[in-house]
């Protein structure tokens, strides 16, 4: 054996040296690998095709937005569950469509964004309601869908001026026309 090693090389340990060139060879093989990978796939973006085809999309949220930015729709959720949302072309709310703790509603805004529709169940109870309102959002009719079910009409200050439907304690029909400030006037009832 000469000095050195057995090749005569001192410090030359050929297992050593084979471990080294391994590693580099898995190293470069590893960063072409990744690079080829990387460049296959391109980030998702406004800049990605028009038009494609998915089988699942998994999401919290789908915002979508205008050319300018302004969002018009959202679909997501809210502590009840899923909801859907849509804005005019100018970003101001026109409508919901979500699950409520009772239920759930849609609701349709006119464009100075004051609600003018509700449908749904109410938020207190776990009856139907359909509410529609004046331009200004003050309700004027509202049907309720309760166990003697009932129509209630409103004036321009908010009181009930009008009522049609049944009585609670004897479930026959009723009609109560009230006087502007909401006390009764008159009622006919079967």
């Amino acid at each position: 054996m000469t000095p050195g090693g057995p090749n005569g090389i001192v410090g030359f340990h050929p297992e050593v040296a084979m471990h080294r060139i391994e590693r580099a060879v898995v190293y470069v093989a590893l960063t072409v690998a990744l690079l080829a990978a990387f460049g296959r796939t391109r980030p998702v973006g406004a800049d990605g095709a028009a038009d494609g085809t998915f089988g699942i999309v998994t999401a919290r949220a789908v915002r979508i937005v205008g050319a300018d930015g302004t969002v018009l729709a959202t679909i997501g959720g809210n502590v009840s569950g899923g909801m859907l949302e849509w804005s005019t072309k100018d970003g101001k709310p026109a409508g919901v469509l979500a699950t409520s703790a009772n239920g759930g509603f849609a609701a349709f805004r006119n464009v100075d964004a004051k609600e003018t529709v509700f449908v749904g169940t109410a938020t207190d109870a776990k009856i139907g309601v359909l509410s529609v309102s004046e331009a200004a959002g003050a309700r004027r009719a509202v049907l309720v869908g309760s166990n003697a079910g009932a129509a209630n009409f409103y004036n321009a200050d908010g009181k009930m001026v009008a009522y049609v439907g049944a009585a609670s304690d004897t479930k026959a029909g009723t009609v109560q026309v009230n006087r502007a400030d909401g006390t009764r006037g008159a009622a006919l009832a079967a």
